[in-house]
């Protein structure tokens, strides 16, 4: 056993930054001290309501006649992005393209 005789060295440099550091650490270690919000597990027609508010989306219920009508719509919309991509190719304004993509002139 030895004596020691004077001061003893503290192993940290920054003591005020440790304790700073070491208070931030506790806190957040007490967690989240807010009153917990409890939500019923289904997903009745209320709470989809509600989360599609929230968000700012449409409430629609899965139907039959939903879904033919979004399929519907999809369909109509492909429609109409083929027509426009038709009259694009067929635009006689255009320039004749070689398969080398050079632009071909007469």
């Amino acid at each position: 056993r030895t004596s020691t005789s004077g001061p003893i060295p503290c192993p940290v440099k920054d003591v005020e930054g440790f304790a700073k550091s070491w208070l931030e650490v506790c806190c957040r270690g007490e967690g989240n001290q807010d009153q917990p919000q409890v939500e019923r597990e289904s997903w009745d027609e209320q709470r989809l309501r509600a989360l599609c508010e929230r968000h700012g989306w449409d409430f629609e219920w899965m139907t039959e006649d939903g879904e033919r009508r979004r399929r519907a719509n999809e369909r109509l919309t492909e429609w109409r992005l083929e027509e426009s991509m038709v009259s694009l190719l067929q635009d006689e304004a255009a320039p004749e393209v070689t398969p080398d993509g050079a632009a071909h002139s007469e």
